[in-house]
């Protein structure tokens, strides 16, 4: 089993050189960026500090008493100006704010003009809703006598802050304050209420129960929600905001808010503070873009470095490259061209020398390919291969087609020799897939084996797989031939297991790899007794293999015993039956579609079970003992001589099983396709 590559993935050098440089990049923004953020990071911690300041001192201007009063005032009068919003919202403020300011309305053409200066649309502006309201203000200050003085004190202190913050210099926009109960209930849902402000009437302010959506930006009432009394302000390291300050802009620029929370009566007072932070903002920018402009400046120049370096670098590396790939396609005489005197100049030579020598190594293997097999040239390359030979353990496949002598009498002699190479290329590839070495050809046999010359030690379960496969493949291929009208070979396998003698025989004109003994002419033997598509197998190979290889076909349960040539006692045998055919050479065939003759037999073993798999059964008597009664006995006549030893191979056969009728068609149905078990 081969194991799988880990995928790498390729990287231009010029590329490396581009991520070097914008590492550098990013290690200068690292330093850099911290250092440059800090002088208008610096310089907000200043503004908020000035506006804790600013908030303390307004904070002192209110009384305990007083400012209960007023939050009183707006929690009682709250739904009130909730119910009459839709109508009198616009105009509360005007009216709310003339009244604490001036103790009465301004007249009506005093209030288009200014809030036409405001840039307000007064086309549908009602001066008659705006006294209305004014009407409601003075109810609700009645039902609380003195409430309307304390709004009127409280509103000139908060317009009175704006000119103290301008000697700081501090930039303020407004001071104002907000009323929360910390509960989301109600108008608190996603809403603060205003209480007061220190705008003019005309510049559109606040008035007491005035809601403020506040789902944007809730960490304003956090401290309110969480019941502590705290200084607070806009984030500065905003996670929305890529970590930079949090401003609220509008028209006029970028603001900046700082709060103080501090619970009066059960409920919360927020003191809050916007100044101009446009001048942090712009600093800000200013770093980004200049960390940015130095940035792609570096990237550039960089990048215009690791391009020289680059191909100062790859040049020789692309040629080296070009190199390879010309011999992966097998032209090993191209040089690689040396460009200078370096240690990449010292690869090149290096790399060109490996070539030579490649190029000579090919040339010796080639040579040796053409005396033995590409695997055994192989070995030979790396280990050598000794004359004279070795013992060794392995398995030895014998292949032969049924008939083949009486079938190339009916074919031309190259028709004979084509039909014969194609069912070769069918079976060899099969041979090498399950790790055998196919040790030659005799005619229309092959002789393969298993272990050797390279050893393993499954070698036998291995050759019978094989054996199985070539068998299922040649089903497969018959099939395709038969309905192509095309004549078809049937063949048997007789395979053993065993020491053999392996090793290079002959002299220096004419090497063969090959083995020889008893191992070697009992797997011919198998061969000879085989039944005609299926596979026999001795009892040697059959004690080596495991069964749960083979639950997919079916296997003598028993062995059987058989006399053949050359052993004066039978031998023990196993069959292994590919599929439910008996197939048989006709004798009184006329054309080469009748040659051989199909039927289906009913006596074959049940298919290997998983008992049996892990549970062999008890050795069969020994066949000296029941070759005289036993019906099992089957006895071989003259075979061909001994093979390995200067014999040839006839084309013997065994009895034929009885034909289902002399000169019947082959069997129209399609074989059972399986797929192959493979490693």
């Amino acid at each position: 089993m081969t194991k799988n590559k880990q995928k790498i993935h390729y990287i231009p050098i010029r590329r490396k050189l581009l991520y070097y440089v914008m590492g550098v990049v990013a290690f200068i923004a690292v330093f850099v960026l911290p250092v440059e953020f800090y002088r208008p990071i610096q310089h907000l911690n200043q503004l908020i500090a000035n506006g804790e300041s600013l908030l303390a001192g307004i904070r002192g201007s209110f009384t305990e008493p007083e400012l209960q009063r007023l939050s009183r005032f707006v929690m009682r009068t709250l739904p009130e100006t909730q119910g009459a919003y839709d109508e009198l919202g616009d105009y509360h403020y005007l009216s709310f704010n003339m009244l604490i300011v001036d103790g009465e309305l301004a007249p009506e053409e005093d209030v288009l003009v200014a809030l036409e200066e405001e840039g307000q649309d007064t086309n549908e502006f009602d001066y008659g809703l705006l006294e209305k309201s004014r009407d409601y203000w003075l109810e609700a200050f009645a039902r609380d006598p003195g409430v309307q003085e304390i709004f009127s004190r409280y509103k000139q202190t908060l317009m009175d802050v704006k000119p103290i913050a301008e000697k700081i210099p501090f930039n303020l926009a407004d001071a104002y304050i907000m009323l929360d109960t910390g509960r989301k209930e109600g108008v608190f849902e996603d809403n603060i209420v205003f209480l007061l402000d220190g705008y003019q009437w005309w510049e559109l302010p606040a008035y007491p129960g005035e809601p403020f959506e506040i789902t944007d930006n809730e960490f304003w009432r956090r401290s309110a929600l969480e019941g502590r009394e705290e200084f607070g302000h806009n984030p500065k390291h905003d996670p929305d905001n890529w970590m930079l300050p949090r401003f609220d802009e509008d028209e006029w620029g970028a603001w900046f808010s700082v709060w103080r929370t501090e619970e009066v009566a059960g409920v919360y007072n927020i003191f809050t503070i916007d100044f101009d932070a446009s001048s942090v903002k712009q600093t800000i920018i200013q770093v980004l873009f200049a960390v940015a402009v130095i940035g792609v400046l570096v990237i550039l120049l960089g990048s215009l470095v690791a391009s020289l370096l680059g191909r100062m670098i790859t040049r020789p590396i692309d040629e080296l490259a070009k190199g390879a790939r010309e011999v992966a396609t097998g032209n090993y005489d191209y040089v690689v061209p040396l460009i200078k005197r370096d240690e990449l100049g010292e690869l090149t030579e290096s790399f060109n020398a490996m070539t030579l020598g490649q190029k000579e190594r090919l040339n010796l293997r080639s040579t040796l390919e053409k005396l033995l097999s590409k695997e055994l040239a192989d070995l030979a390359g790396r280990q050598g291969l000794v004359l004279g030979g070795k013992k060794t353990d392995c398995t030895l496949v014998f292949t032969d087609f049924a008939g083949f002598s009486t079938i190339s009498q009916w074919l031309a002699p190259n028709d004979a020799v084509n039909q014969l190479n194609l069912y070769f290329e069918t079976l060899i590839p099969i041979i090498k897939e399950f790790g055998g070495f196919p040790d030659k050809y005799i005619g229309d046999a092959i002789v393969a084996m298993f272990g050797a010359p390279i050893y393993y030690e499954d070698h036998a379960d291995q050759a019978v797989r094989c054996a199985v496969e070539m068998q299922r493949a040649l089903r497969r291929l018959n099939q395709e031939r038969r309905e192509d009208g095309l004549p078809v070979f049937e063949m048997r396998v007789g395979i053993n297991s065993g020491d053999v003698i392996v090793g290079a025989i002959g002299c220096d004109m004419k090497l063969e790899y090959t083995s020889i003994g008893e191992t070697t002419n009992l797997a011919n033997r198998m061969e000879t007794v085989c039944e005609v598509g299926h596979v026999m197998i001795t009892h040697e190979t059959h004690s080596r293999i495991r069964l749960e290889n083979f639950r997919d076909v079916r296997l003598d349960l028993e062995p059987i015993t058989t006399r053949v040539k050359g052993y004066l006692e039978p031998v023990k045998a196993y069959r292994v039956y590919i599929d439910d055919l008996q197939i048989a050479k006709s004798p009184q065939a006329e054309t080469l579609g009748d040659f051989y003759c199909y039927t289906e037999r009913e006596d074959l073993p049940p298919p290997i079970s998983l008992s049996a798999a892990k549970e062999r059964p008890d050795d069969a008597p020994d066949a000296g003992d029941a070759v005289a009664d036993d019906p099992q006995v089957l006895v071989v006549g003259e075979g061909p001589g001994e093979y390995g030893v200067g014999a040839e191979t006839a084309d013997s056969e065994p009895p034929d099983a009885p034909p289902a009728a002399v000169g019947e068609d082959l069997d129209p149905r399609r074989w059972r396709r399986s797929k192959a078990r493979r490693r």
